[in-house]
């Protein structure tokens, strides 16, 4: 993994913790099971990508590498970025003090978790499936006679 992609989740792990300290504190929204924390930072397509756990939501989020930008878009509108599982939607936005992030909500609220341990996990799962894409299907072996070959048919009847 690389540090700047760290370092950014780390920035956004410090901002959601003074959200939470200050907006979000006992609010009836919040799962106090759960604290904040930033999972599986990373550098994807010349971007950052990870998950922001906190106890209110759980989003895969998107931003610039320092130094660069993310493709132009309005805030509010959608984005599509491919990744092996498939194509993803993010939200454009900002967040203030940080500045572009666009988001993709996994969870909110957050009740279904009964600790934090169990958010963790299911956010390290998914962005594991995210970057592995589906699972393949084995391929069964077919028998083939040389006729059937031969005849372009193979046995049961394909």
């Amino acid at each position: 993994m690389s540090d700047r992609a760290l370092a950014i989740g780390q920035v956004l792990a410090d901002h959601f913790r003074h959200i939470h300290r200050t907006v979000m504190a006992d609010t009836p929204m919040s799962n106090n099971a759960l604290q904040v924390e930033s999972i599986g930072f990373q550098l994807y397509a010349d971007q950052v990508l990870g998950i922001v756990v906190t106890p209110w939501f759980m989003n895969l989020v998107l931003t610039a590498i320092p130094g660069q930008s993310l493709p132009e878009g309005r805030i509010g509108d959608r984005r599509t970025l491919p990744t092996p599982a498939g194509p993803v939607d993010f939200m454009i936005g900002e967040l203030p003090d940080f500045g572009r992030l666009d988001t993709c909500s996994l969870f909110s609220p957050m009740f279904q978790f009964v600790d934090h341990q169990a958010a963790h996990d299911t956010a390290a799962a998914a962005l594991d499936a995210l970057m592995q894409g589906p699972p393949q299907q084995p391929v069964e072996p077919v028998a083939v006679s040389r006729r059937s070959l031969l005849r372009g048919k193979v046995r049961g009847g394909a």
